[in-house]
């Protein structure tokens, strides 16, 4: 370690985004055993005066979902900090995994990582978006209404403490497994997310 703090603080920031990009690059490998396969990565940051502050990496996903065969979406938006004093949201000075599905892949169909921040007061930071979406599970699930029946022909998100994922199992519980319970198997989303860290959001 250098006597330099500053220097010492961009160390551990440095050590933040390997551990990140190493995550997003074992991401398909983690659904394709259940028969989803992610590509196309699209990376998208956001910054919060000099330092970026969030990542989304949006994948084109194919699979057994249904008999379309038209690409779907899965973003992950990596929400490290938030640029406001601390709030009675008990997850408003932590970083955060917002997982985002779409039916489509296509632009102007699917989910931009920017629409999807979450602010100190546990809403979506875009007021518009935030009243788009109807709360699910006790509100630890999002959806953007579309009136359709099976979740894999919803919009969703949910979001989970970046800290619960210290590996590849807490990988597949925090993430894995609620998603293809809600996209395989049609689970209800308190069922799909029990047993899981899944915030709630502020509805």
């Amino acid at each position: 370690m250098s006597d330099c703090p500053v220097f010492n603080a961009f160390i551990g920031v440095e050590a933040v985004w390997d551990e990140i990009y190493r995550l997003t690059d074992e991401i398909p490998d983690a659904f394709k055993q259940h028969g989803l396969f992610l590509s196309d990565r699209k990376e998208e940051s956001h910054d919060a005066g000099h330092t970026y502050t969030r990542m989304g990496f949006s994948y084109e996903m194919r699979g057994r979902i249904s008999k379309r065969r038209s690409p779907r979406q899965l973003l992950f938006l990596f929400d490290l900090w938030r640029p406001a004093p601390p709030t009675s949201w008990p997850h408003a000075q932590e970083a955060l995994l917002t997982i985002a599905y779409a039916v489509s892949a296509k632009a102007d169909e699917d989910w931009d990582a920017e629409y999807i921040v979450i602010g100190t007061d546990g809403r979506l930071a875009d007021d518009d978006m935030h009243k788009g979406c109807v709360p699910h599970a006790g509100g630890r699930l999002l959806e953007w209404k579309e009136d359709r029946e099976e979740w894999h022909e919803r919009a969703w998100l949910f979001s989970v403490p970046l800290t619960r994922i210290d590996g590849p199992v807490a990988f597949q519980r925090e993430v894995v497994e609620p998603v293809i319970a809600l996209l395989l198997n049609g689970t209800d989303p308190a069922e799909a997310l029990k047993g899981t860290h899944a915030i709630r959001f502020n509805t």
